[in-house]
């Protein structure tokens, strides 16, 4: 190593926690104030230094924006003359994230911070950086290489073990896309040299400070040149970007490993310690989708855009803000550390936990989650004042807006506000046609909208109830095949798909029928299909958890892992529901049954479980099963506990796919060794099949999921699951640190279970799934924008690919629609736009152009189309601009 070190590179920088050392609004504030002053005075002092010895600060994107945004005048002048002189430079991504959490689309803006820095200052960095998190998911190397990223840095903390990887490797993501990728096991970077067995000729030195702990003194520089001196290396010292490394290094073709598979994030059960939020977030994406969807689709629509603009840029702020907030929601600090701020804990005894929560320690604590919620909270308050501007203006049109990238019928929520004081009926602003309507919640209304155009949107008007202009109410073709039935032993809910029974006694599951490939799909030997069930843990399990799991052994790990003064008596205790009430429910289109359950007296009065459980099982014509549960009254507890639903499925050789972000994996074959084998996140399904026939589980609110057997507080480096069995985790409060330790209050999840043919490409599992999730909206908007009753952008839909999102261009030149390939299929693809585009330019993620496409008259005569080659998972980022052009 010493003959043949030439170069060092060396990287300055600090862990970024928004949170976790003090409330998220201080450490921002910190970042803004003392921080900088710090990082200024060590630039300054060193700016005469010679070429690549000055001191150079990386900082995350979102952060420094922050910093620069919020500091005094004086510091942000300094500040501006250090970007300028690249003293102070930044990565790709904002913060480190629980990334197999976060929405893509929403992961994906988070580098528009980047971008935005970069068209400021004109330095575009082409590394990134995480820290702490051990884990993150397949899609990271093809998304960073899709935006212009070179080089990838992890590094874990001490305490939690990592991913079997080596130290430096070229990370596969699913689309065949190589990112040169260093992991560093136990520490935030590396030391000044390399270990022995280092056979390359250049070294990274990151060197990280701990958490928010800031800039280095003046004197490190000269301590390395110190120290590289004592160990007699000629190497040379260069002080610079993550991206003065990444050039060199791969200039010299080095020969790697390639790792071709998912860095499970092994802290993903942080998720389940919000649920409430959770269920939020996953809903505002989908809602915030639709919105700048609708935006513009309005803009693409209207002959008088241009006067639209402020409006319009008004709307995109909106919006801009919103996704920030989701992303911030998936940041990895989610409140203040807790053997800080909380520890030492009084008693885990239900009467003196509720005397410790009234104390000030205790609410301080719960301020800093709050401080997560209220990201939440000013998402939606910048989606509705979206929303506000989408439908202001004098002309006001009620419109069915559908994201989707194919035609679809639903059921759509039209809300109160929207349904006029006199009353009368929809009709379809296209065929003119009576459209079905039910009462909704809250003086609402749900109407049935046929042929719902892809990505594009419908006009709904109000007539009065007996205007022959309304026509007659389109009826669904052919009888009813709904039925539901009562029995001393059973309820029994049918359609022309699906028979489902469910016992009287428990208010389980006990027969789901599939009629079309004559299937049932309930083990009958396993306890309950649908059951809830709730577990508080050991002091035993925690530490057996602490001692397969621990990398390293820290005190801070222990603390952190761990749950302090844990009573040494409590036992492992598992409870399920004692039912009450049974009974079916008949509504225009839908059958269900519900029940109300009971919870045992000495798991809510010592415990945390809720007091009573609701739950439902829904039929309509359509071959899926709607379920959702209610928990009322949940107890919070400092004890560790969980709470989860079951779906034994009876399925002989199962074969599993699960939709993680951006991909759909394996979870026998394409997770890492030591990544998180046990739990998993899903994006949008779960899939179990034998290749004749599948089972594909969407879960609307709570992502979390083992496949086999509860796995909570426990870690296996290679576990495959041991049966088909569906474990969705409700909550939980395994996190000992700054996640919130208790969960109370009232929780609902919902899940859709849809049986089918084959595996979840021939079941077309994916796009059941976005059907499930992305639900068309019915809006107001301006018609005066657009006089036209329909708009359609993609009038031959999409095969195998779906829109993540339409945009206006970051620089106002037309519009950007990014496509994700769902087959997981190497595949040339065609697109067909309408008249509305005359032009498509292929850009990269961040919206930089380069190949225009062509394109060419459809063999089926309605609109033009353009074709590209597809990779497995790919993603695909689109310029597209009208006819007459568009700057707005």
């Amino acid at each position: 190593m010493s003959a043949s070190l030439e170069k060092i590179y060396v990287v300055f920088k600090t862990h970024f926690d928004i949170g976790f050392t003090g409330f998220a609004s201080d450490v921002v504030a910190q970042y803004r104030t003392e921080m900088l002053k710090d990082v200024i005075e060590i630039c300054d002092k060193t700016s005469g230094n010679a070429e690549h010895e000055k001191y150079v600060w990386t900082m995350s994107s979102w952060p420094l924006l922050q910093s620069i945004q919020g500091s005094e005048p004086q510091d942000q002048e300094k500040a501006l003359e250090f970007l300028r002189d690249r003293q102070l430079i930044w990565h790709m991504l904002p913060f480190t994230t629980h990334t197999e959490f976060c929405g893509m689309e929403e992961w994906i803006r988070g580098m528009y911070v980047s971008r935005g820095l970069s068209e400021q200052f004109g330095y575009r960095p082409k590394d990134a950086k995480m820290t702490d998190v051990p884990g993150h998911t397949w899609i990271v190397p093809s998304i960073l290489k899709k935006a212009g990223v070179q080089f990838l840095h992890l590094g874990c903390n001490g305490f939690s073990t990592p991913p079997d990887v080596p130290p430096a490797f070229f990370w596969e993501g699913p689309d065949g896309e190589r990112l040169l990728t260093f992991y560093s096991k136990g520490e935030y970077g590396t030391g000044l040299t390399p270990p022995e067995d280092w056979e390359f000729p250049v070294w990274l030195a990151l060197t990280s400070t701990s958490d928010n702990h800031g800039p280095h003194k003046p004197s490190i520089i000269d301590d390395m040149k110190a120290e590289i001196a004592e160990k007699g290396l000629k190497a040379e010292l260069h002080i610079g970007s993550l991206t003065d490394f990444a050039e060199d290094f791969l200039s010299r073709n080095p020969e790697l490993p390639v790792i071709r598979g998912d860095l499970a994030d092994s802290w993903i059960h942080g998720v389940g310690t919000a649920p409430r939020e959770v269920s939020r977030v996953r809903e505002l994406r989908d809602r915030i989708t639709v919105a700048e969807s609708a935006m513009s689709l309005d803009l693409l629509g209207g002959e008088k855009a241009a006067d639209a603009s402020a409006d319009m840029g008004l709307m995109k702020q909106h919006i801009d803000d919103s996704y920030e907030h989701t992303l911030l929601f998936g940041e990895h600090t989610w409140g203040m550390d807790c053997k800080t701020f909380l520890f030492p804990r009084k008693s885990y005894d239900k009467k003196a936990f509720l005397k410790d929560r009234q104390s000030e320690r205790y609410q301080r604590m719960e301020q800093s989650w709050q401080e997560q919620i209220d990201y939440l909270n000013q998402a939606e308050r910048s989606l509705e004042a979206a929303l506000e501007v989408l439908g202001s203006g004098v002309e006001k049109q009620l419109r069915v807006y559908n994201y989707l990238g194919w035609s679809r019928d639903a059921w759509v929520t039209v809300a109160p506000e929207d349904v006029p004081a006199a009353g009368g009926v929809l009709v379809d602003g296209e065929s003119g046609e009576r459209l079905l309507t039910v009462p909704g919640e809250d003086g609402g209304v749900r109407v049935e909208v046929k042929r719902i155009p892809a990505l594009g949107y419908k006009k709904l008007v109000w007539a009065a109830a007996d205007a022959e202009a309304a026509g007659e109410a389109s009826e669904t073709a052919g009888s009813s095949t709904l039925g539901a039935s009562l029995t001393e032993k059973e309820a029994v809910l049918e359609n022309g798909h699906l028979i489902v029974r469910i016992s009287r006694e428990t208010g389980w599951i006990t027969s789901l029928y599939d009629k079309r490939l004559d299937k049932e799909w309930v083990e009958p030997h396993a306890e309950g299909f649908g059951r809830f069930e709730y577990n508080v843990y050991s002091a035993d399990d925690i530490t057996r958890y602490m001692k397969k799991y621990a990398y390293r052994f820290h005190d801070w790990g222990v603390h952190d892992f761990g749950k302090k003064d844990y009573p040494e008596r409590q036992k492992r205790e598992s409870y399920s529901t004692v039912l009450k009430d049974l009974r079916i429910v008949r509504e225009p289109g839908s059958v269900r049954v519900e029940c109300t359950a009971a919870s045992d007296l000495k798991s809510v009065a010592e415990y945390g479980n809720a007091a009573e459980i609701g739950w439902s099982f829904v039929l309509n014509e359509q071959p899926h099963v709607d379920m959702e549960w209610r928990l009322r009254g949940k107890e919070a507890t400092p004890l560790a506990e969980s709470g989860h639903i079951l779906f034994p499925l009876q399925i002989e050789n199962p074969s599993y796919r699960i939709n993680k972000m951006g991909s759909v994996i394996d979870p026998c074959t394409d997770i890492v060794r030591s990544s998180s084998t046990l739990l998993h996140c899903v994006e949008s399904f779960v899939d179990v099949s034998d290749g004749r026939a599948g089972m594909a589980v969407v879960p609307l609110d709570s992502p979390l999921l083992f496949i086999g057997r509860n796995g909570m507080w426990d870690f296996e480096p290679d576990y495959k699951p041991e049966k088909p069995e569906l474990n969705f985790n409700l909550f939980n409060n395994w996190w000992g640190t700054n996640f919130p330790q208790w969960v109370g209050g009232e929780l609902k999840y919902r899940y859709r279970l849809i049986p089918h043919a084959g595996d979840w490409r021939e079941g077309a599992v994916w796009q059941k799934a976005q059907e499930t999730v992305a639900q068309p909206r019915a809006m107001k908007s301006d018609s005066s924008r657009v006089e036209a009753g329909r708009l359609e952008l993609l009038p031959q839909g999409l095969h195998g690919l779906a829109v993540t999102c339409l945009k206006p261009a970051e620089d106002g030149d037309g519009f950007i629609l990014r496509l994700r390939d769902w087959l997981g299929e190497a595949r040339e693809v065609s697109v067909v736009f309408s008249e509305l585009v005359s032009e498509v330019v292929l850009t990269d993620l961040l919206e930089y152009d380069g190949e225009r496409l062509q394109l060419m008259p459809n063999a089926r005569g309605e609109g033009k189309a353009v074709r590209f080659q597809t990779e497995a998972f790919g993603i695909h980022t689109l310029r597209l601009r009208k006819p007459s052009g568009l700057h707005f």
